[in-house]
């Protein structure tokens, strides 16, 4: 009895694998930038796997990811759709990915409204990952600021600011890519020294030389246009 319940459950571990291999492998091809890539290794899995509800819910989320960082934003928000209707049904917390999804890709669209009322319900749903907490807030931030509605903006900047300090801390890639976008957000709406501040201190959390170069140039900038705006 024992032999045919080892031998079962080594064959569902057996037939897991292939497909988790391709999952992870996608990621991997989607962090490095190859989002065709990428892809073409999820949209293999999908149609090899069309039972495996969970984990197409992550296929299409990723495929979704790609397409926004391709541009295709109607393919994207098609993608999206999917992943989150698969989610739904199976009452994944990870559905908090989807509405993030969808306010990155409204705010692509130049959609302010959707792209704040999609990060405001994301927020309101169980949240177990506190990067996604962190980027909802930081997306409806940026959306807000796009609305002129700045006292609102900066206090759902402070909270992913303050979330990223407590999950990750000062030190983390993660942390100086948040300050990076506040900078930009500044410096849209031409407040040209609080883009300095925020590309400074980016610079100092930044952990890697490139991203510290980017940071000096748009701190470099930022202090030049403040002077000008102001001589």
């Amino acid at each position: 009895m024992r032999a045919i319940l080892f031998a079962s459950l080594f064959f569902l571990l057996s037939a897991a694998l292939p497909g988790q291999n391709a999952l992870r492998n996608a990621e991997k091809l989607s962090a490095q930038y190859a989002y065709e890539a990428s892809s073409a290794e999820l949209m293999q899995f999908i149609e090899a796997h069309p039972e495996r509800k969970y984990d197409l819910g992550r296929a299409w989320a990723l495929h979704s990811f790609n397409l926004l960082r391709l541009g295709k934003m109607e393919a994207a928000r098609e993608a999206n759709r999917k992943s989150f209707d698969l989610r739904r049904q199976l009452r994944s917390p990870e559905i908090t990915e989807n509405y993030l999804r969808a306010a990155q890709i409204d705010m692509n669209a130049k959609d302010y409204g959707a792209a704040l009322v999609s990060a405001e319900q994301g927020m309101q749903m169980l949240i177990e990952n506190p990067r996604v907490y962190a980027d909802l807030n930081l997306y409806a931030a940026k959306a807000l600021y796009k609305l002129n509605r700045k006292e609102e903006a900066q206090q759902y900047f402070d909270t992913a600011r303050d979330v990223l300090l407590i999950e990750v801390g000062k030190a983390d890639p993660a942390y100086a890519d948040l300050l990076y976008q506040g900078g930009r957000i500044q410096e849209e709406r031409e407040a040209f020294a609080e883009a300095f501040q925020l590309y400074a201190k980016a610079y100092h959390a930044a952990t890697y030389p490139i991203l510290q170069g980017k940071m000096l140039i748009y701190a470099w900038q930022a202090y030049w246009l403040e002077k000008w705006t102001n001589s």
